[in-house]
């Protein structure tokens, strides 16, 4: 029983990381003038606009995964260099967000969640699921290979200079 309350608490922690780091993406590029992700139907907080499944199952199972890339187009940014660099590191910065915000969870459930014997196994593996998916998917989204978010970062600021004043 203790390996399907783990499965089902990873899962759901997989779901809230995976929606939350996209959604961040799409919401960043938007701001910054691209309405590709607004078109696509990609600015939701809604998870199946976000998931492939194989990348979701291979995540929950293996925990090592995938999302579907929210699609932009750079050149519609206001500022190009700017703008991509933003959207780059949205989902990286939602990621740790996400991190830093659901400790404090995890610390109230061990200190002071009643023990009600499946629930509380539940909340344990899920807040401490969801914290550790954050932060690795933060720090594994900052390796400077395609198609990751730190190399979009990198090529952003690589981009020779297309017309904005000098940042």
């Amino acid at each position: 029983m203790n390996y399907v309350i783990e499965l089902v608490a990873s899962f759901f922690a997989v779901v809230i990381v995976l929606t939350l780091h996209e959604f961040a993406h799409a919401f960043v590029a938007y701001k910054c003038g691209d309405l590709t992700p607004k078109f696509n139907k990609r600015l939701t907080l809604n998870p199946m606009r976000h998931f492939d499944l194989v990348g979701l199952l291979c995540f929950t199972f293996v925990g090592f995964g995938w999302a579907k890339p929210v699609p932009i187009n750079p050149n519609n940014f206001k500022h190009y260099r700017r703008g991509l660099a933003f959207t780059s590191t949205a989902g990286v910065i939602m990621n740790y967000l996400t991190a830093f915000l659901s400790l404090p969870f995890f610390m109230l459930v061990v200190n002071f969640c009643p023990e009600i014997p499946l629930l509380t196994s539940f909340l344990l593996i899920f807040t401490r699921s969801l914290f550790s998916y954050s932060l690795s998917f933060c720090v594994f989204n900052l390796l400077p290979f395609f198609p990751l978010d730190g190399f979009n970062f990198l090529s952003a600021l690589a981009k020779p200079w297309n017309g904005e004043a000098l940042e």
